[in-house]
C-alpha cells in the first residue's frame, strides 16, 4: 500500500469535485473550465467511496457526459473507475 503512495504521488491529500474535473478533462481532452458536476461521499474519513458525475459543456449544449467512482483511504485515491459517454 505504501508503494502505492510513493509511485502516485497525485493521488494523496485530493479533494472533490476538483479532482474529478481534472480527470475528467483529461479523460475526453478537453478543458477543466467547460466540465461541471457534482459529487457525493460513501463512508468515513479512512475508507470512502466517491462518485462523481460530470458533464462536458460546449456552446450551452451537454456533448460528454463522464461518471467517475473513487475509493479513497486518508484521502487518498486507491482506485478509480470511469464511464464516459459522448453525446454528439
Amino acid at each position: 500500500m505504501i508503494v502505492a503512495f510513493i509511485q502516485y504521488p497525485d493521488r494523496i491529500g485530493v479533494t472533490f469535485p476538483e479532482r474529478a474535473i481534472s480527470d475528467a478533462a483529461g479523460l475526453i481532452n478537453g478543458n477543466p473550465s467547460e466540465i461541471d458536476g457534482e459529487c457525493s461521499e460513501n463512508g468515513r474519513y479512512f475508507e470512502k467511496k466517491v462518485s462523481c458525475e460530470m458533464r462536458r459543456i460546449k456552446g450551452n449544449k451537454i456533448t460528454d457526459t463522464i461518471s467517475l467512482e473513487y475509493e479513497l483511504m486518508f484521502d487518498s485515491i486507491l482506485s478509480f473507475s470511469d464511464v464516459r459517454e459522448n453525446l454528439e
